[in-house]
């Protein structure tokens, strides 16, 4: 019996130093990651903030985006804290655009699980009639 508690200690010792151990990492988790704005009036900029928490235990930081379409802008906190929540700001001038658009900011940022975020912003752009 004493062997079997012993044997349960050193169990739980190591468990608990492998996840001492363990790599620190960032983890992005986004509360959405595509956004409809419905119908906009050519000419109407569309602006969204894509929530985004960092649920891992070091910084998640954000290197860069690349916007698909001219007219779309993205501004973007440097660096969230572990348990912190930040936005992405995505703008997007619908001056040149009519019909059914969609836009996309791919995020890239230091997550080694998903280096990569792809934040869409759609919307039906009516013509300005005369």
């Amino acid at each position: 019996m004493k062997r079997l508690r012993l044997c349960a200690v050193g169990i739980g010792l190591f468990l608990f130093s492998a996840g001492a151990c363990s790599p620190r990492a960032p983890r992005a988790v986004f509360l959405e990651e595509n956004f409809d704005s419905g119908n906009v009036r050519q000419g109407q900029t569309v602006a969204h903030g894509f929530s985004v928490h960092n649920a891992g235990n070091a910084t998640l930081e954000f290197e860069r985006a690349t916007l698909s379409l001219p007219g779309m802008t993205c501004r973007f906190p440097r660096k969230v804290a572990p348990g912190g929540d930040g936005q992405i700001n995505v703008e997007w001038s619908t001056v040149h655009l009519q019909g059914r658009a969609e836009g996309e900011a791919v995020v890239r940022t230091n997550d080694p699980a998903r280096p990569e975020y792809r934040l869409v912003v759609a919307g039906d752009v009516q013509g300005q009639s005369s």
